[in-house]
């Protein structure tokens, strides 16, 4: 389910706060990257402000960190391992219910079947 009220509100400042940490570290004045990373951060950082894919989005911008961590490109260890596990943390959550998810795939309850009414015996 998508969140609403205060709930969902942080979930857009952890949202915009991972999309901020790719901005950051994709900057001019920052780490010099390539093309390609640059693009994947821009699209990254467009799904997450908007909340677009977002588990897929925060999942894909934790793997632009690690990228930019294995690369060690004269950066913050600290800064990137902050960016991973918020990056991550975030896809585990969700968007919330500000976001174009919420308005694509609605809220959803999932209700699991009683263990009494199925068949037992079959274990």
């Amino acid at each position: 389910m998508f969140p609403t009220g205060l709930p969902g509100i942080g979930l857009i400042a952890v949202r915009v706060t991972v999309a901020a940490m790719l901005l950051v570290d994709g900057s001019p004045y920052g780490v010099p990257q390539s093309m390609g990373r640059a693009t994947g951060s821009l699209v990254a950082v467009v799904c997450l402000v908007f909340g677009i894919f977002t588990p897929y989005a925060a999942a894909f911008a934790g793997c632009l960190e690690f990228w930019r961590l294995c690369a060690r490109d004269n950066v913050d260890l600290f800064h990137l391992i902050a960016a991973i596990v918020v990056s991550l943390a975030l896809g585990v959550l969700g968007p919330g219910g500000y976001s174009v998810d919420n308005k694509i795939f609605g809220r959803r309850l999932v209700n699991l079947p009683n263990g009494s009414q199925g068949n037992s015996s079959d274990y």
